[in-house]
């Protein structure tokens, strides 16, 4: 069995996809990766976890028909020379042209993972309209030559099937990526009154709601932390370098920007907070919960799947600072209920988050048998 994953941010295999693709590494498969990353240092770390990597001129972001005709050449010359029994797509680019390439090569076992629709599907902007524009005929293509298209919220699967794209019957809800709860084991809170954000520093991820309710919170309580982890990015929604001295030097956030390990930061925190305004299934908060952190998120779709409000923590409305520094204090004021939640974060990881479940339900969709 020959297992291609394609995808459209190379780094992500490791950051997302390294447990599901050990998985299939682990149960016999042979699996090739195909990517953006031209280095041939990515290909050797890749063939030490047991895979093999190889790269096609494929951008995650632009729309810019002349390249995306390239990539998808050169996507289907090399799934014709791989001749993999299953492919497996992540992003949107490698969706829209993956799928299709793979029916170029005459490939039928195709599954497509949605793991976030973003913004383009959740703003009436003139971008997103245009670019919705272009879009939507090629998910629907992709969708018609996938064998099934894998959600991770029903709000997004409820979106695509309400605009057409794609058919309610070819699609199915995952658990999110999951988590490794052996990696990210339990840990007692350390009660030092710090909150933790952990993630791209975008607008969207609800970056400066968090800063705008940590300036509210330290005027109350001085002695209370906000933490950081996450990159300046290029997406024009990102906070500028400037911006970020300025709320340092104010002393209301400590940025200490992006980290290949995040458990110790997630140890330092009492309370997560992630105030985005939409995810797919946020695996930063999977892995506060998995390490026994109560969880501050918004009512958006992805992140009010991981939450049962009152119970592991609360949801908020999206871009609501008032509310959200509400509940902030709410946990500073209600240490045991904070523990309790914590300790409940852990149980409902445990229940439905496990990452080997999670990856169980791949291999049924996939119809993969461990030799």
């Amino acid at each position: 069995m020959h297992i291609v994953i394609i995808t459209s941010s190379a780094k992500a295999l490791f950051n997302l996809r390294k447990e599901l693709v050990e998985s299939w590494v682990n149960a016999g498969f042979k699996v090739t990766a195909i990517g953006d990353l031209p280095e041939e240092d990515f290909r050797q770390v890749c063939r030490k976890h047991g895979f093999d990597y190889r790269y096609v001129t494929l951008q995650r972001n632009g729309l810019n028909p002349f390249k995306d005709l390239k990539t998808l050449r050169e996507l289907t010359a090399l799934l014709r020379e791989l001749k993999p029994d299953k492919v497996f797509l992540t992003f949107a680019k490698s969706i829209a042209y993956g799928a299709w390439a793979a029916k170029r090569a005459g490939i039928t076992n195709v599954y497509s993972l949605m793991s976030g629709l973003g913004s383009i599907y959740r703003s009436d902007s003139l971008k997103t309209k245009i670019v919705r524009f272009v879009l939507n005929p090629l998910y629907k293509n992709a969708f018609r030559c996938s064998s099934k298209v894998i959600f991770q919220n029903k709000d997004d699967l409820s979106l695509l099937v309400k605009r057409g794209l794609v058919d309610i019957d070819k699609t199915i809800i995952v658990n999110g990526s999951g988590v490794d709860l052996k990696r990210f084991e339990i840990s007692s809170l350390p009660n030092n009154a710090t909150f933790l954000f952990v993630g791209r520093l975008l607008k969207e991820k609800g970056i400066r709601e968090y800063i705008n309710a940590a300036r509210i919170i330290k005027a109350k309580y001085p002695n209370t932390r906000f933490l950081a982890v996450g990159d300046l990015d290029t997406n024009p929604s990102s906070l500028q370098k400037e911006e970020l001295m300025k709320y340092q030097e104010e002393g209301l956030i400590t940025f200490v920007g992006f980290q290949e390990d995040v458990r110790p930061y997630i140890r330092e925190c009492d309370y997560f907070v992630l105030p985005s305004y939409h995810e797919g299934t946020p695996r930063s908060v999977l892995e506060a919960m998995a390490m026994g952190r109560p969880i501050l998120t918004t009512d958006a779709p992805g992140c009010r799947e991981t939450v049962n409000n009152g119970i592991n923590g609360f949801l908020v409305p999206v871009a609501d600072t008032t509310a959200l520094a509400y509940k902030m204090e709410f946990f500073l004021k209600h240490e045991n209920d904070a523990i309790k939640m914590g300790i409940n974060s852990r149980k409902i990881a445990e229940k439905k988050y496990d990452v080997e479940k999670v990856n169980q339900d791949y291999f049924h969709i996939m119809d993969l048998q461990p030799r």
